[in-house]
């Protein structure tokens, strides 16, 4: 979207790191419909000039899924409806990293996944989007603090289509040792609460934790913290260029971001490197973590194959672990999964894919702080 001065004086840009927007057509004073892109199902992030003391009024349409979905993906995909119909608004911010949600949203009429949604603002300059953000420049920034830490190691598994660079941490007191636990985080690009999640991963191994150490003594861990760095970039796109990427590790030749992390993997099997545990963290995309018995996609869940990790996981659960039984799966992971490329081709039986959750960043990092916690229980007892 360029940049587009409206008749109310009001500019509109989504031309910067992590803007989303087609265009916005206006509709009547300080009115506008948000047309999302074409590549968008519900997503948008944009900014906007000339606000201050202005109270504007939004009405978009999410692009609904192509086939008949089950009930809990109408309205948007779990996006801007929880499973028991309410609203999931939007939020705001005038410095691009302090979010609020907006004062008022609701249904617009009855055309299906239609909302309008208001706000007055106190500033000149905002950001508009449909979740708080987590972007490329805020993991470099995290990796500059975290890499001044003398255990920690910030190097690269490779660059993505768009020639952005893939940072890999790896964290260890104990270099000698040959095993290793591999996370990847962020495949899906509008997941942002995963980002949190791993960095409360990353600060808890630097910790001086009893348990943090216990691992760090034993094993190498290794992390890909952000994976679809390109559909980050650009707003948060499924596609990130390529079609979805997923669910393509098991492709000939697979999306390059996955095949950085393919080829790492090979490498560390030739240097005699053992990958012994493994895990894949995905999230909801906005942060609205529900904490009651519903299956509504805003819930910690997670799946394996592995008997003795299900239990543990299920089992070693704190205020923020705490994933709802019934959606979590005991079962083996499809072919072109993550995990099931790491089990048919290196053998790794103690891995497993999640979501992590949280209402904010801190929520997300303690979701994150505390499934290491219970991963490390497992390793303890194997």
């Amino acid at each position: 979207m360029m940049i587009e001065t409206t008749k109310d004086g009001l500019v509109f840009t989504s031309d910067y790191e992590g803007g989303s927007l087609d265009r916005a057509v206006r509709c009547g004073k300080n009115y506008y419909s948000l047309l999302l892109r074409p590549d968008s199902w519900y997503y948008f992030n944009f900014h906007v000039t000339g606000c201050k003391d202005l109270e504007l009024v939004f009405q978009f349409c999410a692009r609904e899924l192509s086939s008949d979905p089950p009930a809990v993906f109408h309205e948007g995909g779990l996006r801007w409806r929880a499973a028991d119909g309410a609203l999931i608004k939007p939020v705001y911010s005038y410095d691009g990293k302090t979010w609020h949600q907006v004062d008022s949203m609701l249904k617009a009429g009855g055309v299906k996944g239609s909302y309008i949604f208001r706000q007055r603002f106190t500033e000149n300059e905002v950001y508009i989007g449909y979740s708080s953000t987590y972007l490329y420049s805020d993991l470099q920034a995290y990796l500059a603090r975290l890499s001044q830490n003398s255990l920690v190691q910030i190097s690269s598994v490779g660059s993505t289509r768009c020639g952005v660079d893939m940072p890999l941490v790896t964290i260890t007191r104990n270099p000698q040792v040959k095993d290793t636990i591999l996370f990847i985080s962020r495949e899906d690009s509008d997941e942002i609460v995963s980002s949190y999640a791993a960095e409360g991963m990353l600060d808890f191994l630097i910790s001086g934790d009893p348990d943090a150490e216990w691992l760090l003594e034993r094993y190498i861990f290794r992390m890909v913290p952000m994976v679809s760095i390109d559909g980050v970039m650009a707003g948060c796109v499924h596609s990130a260029g390529y079609g979805y990427g997923g669910s393509r590790w098991n492709d000939p030749v697979s999306p390059r971001e996955l095949e950085n992390i393919k080829d790492y993997a090979r490498k560390l099997a030739a240097s005699g490197q053992r990958i012994v545990f493994a895990a894949q963290m995905h999230s909801a995309q906005t942060m609205d973590r529900t904490l009651k018995d519903c299956y509504d996609g805003h819930e910690i869940d997670f799946y394996t194959h592995n008997e003795p990790l299900y239990k543990t996981l299920l089992t070693h659960t704190t205020e923020y672990w705490n994933p709802y039984p019934n959606a979590c799966t005991l079962e083996m992971s499809a072919v072109g999964f993550f995990n099931r490329f790491l089990i048919d081709n290196f053998n790794v039986n103690d891995c497993f894919c999640t979501h992590v959750q949280g209402s904010n960043p801190d929520e997300g990092r303690f979701c994150g702080r505390d499934l290491l916690r219970a991963v490390i229980a497992y390793l303890r007892q194997s």
